[in-house]
């Protein structure tokens, strides 16, 4: 028969320090993990308030110029800009029907997150 040994003289010390390092191996791994992640969360979470923002600006230009006091005033980048509270706007380009009349505008707001630039464009009819 096999017989067991038992002691009780514990753990030695090597067995002691090969088990901190390996927890401590462990413990490097899932703070870089744990870490990186956190930094993807709070600029995620800068970008979305980004976006939200220009989504904002859009929804004020849209009312304003919906808003205009006389048809002929024109939507140009002056008017836009004084709409808006954050970010920089600019109208890309006319769009023009077959006649050749003016029937909107494409329209880029830039916004800047973490020294990164975010652009969303947008149609705005001419009313």
């Amino acid at each position: 028969m096999y017989k067991l040994y038992f002691s009780d003289d514990g753990f030695s010390l090597i067995e002691v320090l090969v088990s901190i390092l390996i927890f401590g191996i462990f413990g490097v791994i899932m703070l870089n993990l744990f870490g990186s992640s956190f930094i993807r969360i709070i600029s995620s979470g800068q970008k979305d308030q980004s976006v939200s923002e220009i989504a904002n600006q859009f929804e004020k230009i849209y009312r304003h110029s919906s808003e205009l006091p006389n048809p002929e005033e024109e939507i140009n980048e002056n008017n836009i800009q004084k709409w808006i509270d954050t970010g920089q706007a600019d109208i890309i380009h006319n769009v023009e029907n077959d006649e050749g009349e003016t029937i909107g505008y494409i329209l880029k707001i830039s916004n800047m997150y973490n020294n990164k630039k975010i652009e969303l464009t947008t149609f705005i009819r001419k009313e």
